[in-house]
């Protein structure tokens, strides 16, 4: 079990909701525009980042009750002997200013959601995820990195460092005359980075390989590969690479200062995947293939999570049911009960509650 409880005030069009939960699944069911989607979307901002719509806090302000100052979304989680209540979300101050996104665990205070992954992880697929072999290399980047985060909690606050020092570099070697010595020591913080982040996508990815390898399943198991600049680079280097990283930036500075940008980096990998059987390309594959290799890949990073981790998953699934056929959602069902995960399930058809034949909490709006 995951959360046993989950309360929402303000956020976007619930003023308030309370549910008290039981189960491993959670079905929200009702017609489009109720706001089921709303729902899982507040349980992702305990995830790091801003939720599955990379949503601002003023996105979600309630704007139908101009009485409402705050919005909040509390989750209570069932954790052995002692529950632990989570919160997070901001005020609106008397001149209507918005305060920064605060999160509370059992009401302390704390600024960063990357605490929260040691109590909780939170894992969605939604209809824009389906599009994930389709979207360009840094949509898979950023899903890869938030794949990420649930094996190495300090990985969000990499990616953030990383971004600023290459802002910061290029910004310098653009000027006619700059200082050597401090741009060799960005240089080095970027390496160090460049390099820390590698190691933790390589390993992340090489976890969820050996999940898809050892565990049955009825989904396609698709290959996947770290591909880009400084993952082709590093195959071949087994000593000195932050040094040897720090070299090539060293040796790229004229480049990266005309065209603009860095040009070799972390920044510009991504990932390849390839059809079990076909052996062709992700984005060659149908709609349903792409789905089936996608939804291989989220059971398997839950696998691996749950074989290093006691901590609670929680796996959002919006309208990800409606476009499969019955034997793929049986079959979904059936390997969601052996992870003993919590799925939150989004859905306006009602035949999809008959068909979980387990204990479930069924939430119609």
């Amino acid at each position: 079990m995951a959360l046993i409880g989950l309360s929402l005030t303000g956020f976007r069009n619930h003023i308030s909701l309370n549910l008290s939960l039981d189960s491993n699944f959670v079905v929200i069911c009702g017609q489009n525009g109720v706001g089921k989607t709303n729902v899982l979307e507040a349980i992702s901002f305990f995830a790091p980042g801003k939720g599955f719509r990379n949503a601002s806090s003023e996105d979600v302000f309630n704007k139908n009750d101009n009485r409402l100052n705050e919005w909040a979304v509390s989750a209570e989680l069932e954790c052995g002997y002692d529950d632990i209540r989570i919160t997070t979300g901001c005020k609106l101050d008397a001149y209507h200013n918005i305060s920064r996104r605060i999160i509370k665990v059992n009401d302390e205070l704390s600024y960063k959601s990357s605490e929260l992954l040691s109590y909780l992880k939170v894992i969605w697929i939604t209809p824009q995820t389906d599009r994930i072999f389709l979207e360009s290399p840094g949509v898979r980047r950023k899903f890869l990195d938030r794949v990420t985060y649930n094996f190495f909690p300090l990985h969000a606050s990499h990616i953030v460092n990383y971004e600023k020092l290459v802002r910061s570099r290029l910004k310098i070697i653009q000027q006619p005359k700059f200082d050597e010595i401090w741009v060799a020591a960005l240089e080095k913080q970027i390496a160090t980075l460049n390099f820390q982040i590698y190691k933790n996508r390589t390993n992340c990815l090489n976890m969820i390989k050996e999940s898809l390898n050892l565990n049955s399943s009825n989904f396609l198991k698709p290959a996947i590969n770290l591909v880009g600049s400084i993952d082709n680079f590093l195959i071949d280097i087994k000593n000195n690479e932050v040094e040897q990283i720090q070299e090539k930036l060293k040796s790229n500075r004229r480049i990266d200062a005309l065209s603009g940008r860095t040009n070799f980096g972390i920044h510009k990998s991504d990932i390849e995947a390839f059809h079990p059987i076909k052996h062709i390309k992700a984005d060659q594959c149908s709609t349903g293939e792409q789905k089936a290799m996608l939804i291989s890949i989220i059971l398997a990073q839950i696998k691996s999570i749950k074989q290093i981790s006691s901590t609670s998953v929680i796996l959002l699934l919006d309208e990800v049911f409606s476009h499969l056929d019955i034997n793929f959602r049986r079959n979904l069902i059936e390997e969601l009960n052996a992870l003993e995960v919590q799925a939150w399930i989004t859905t306006a058809n009602e035949h999809i509650i008959e068909e979980i034949n387990y204990k479930k909490n069924v939430v119609l709006i």
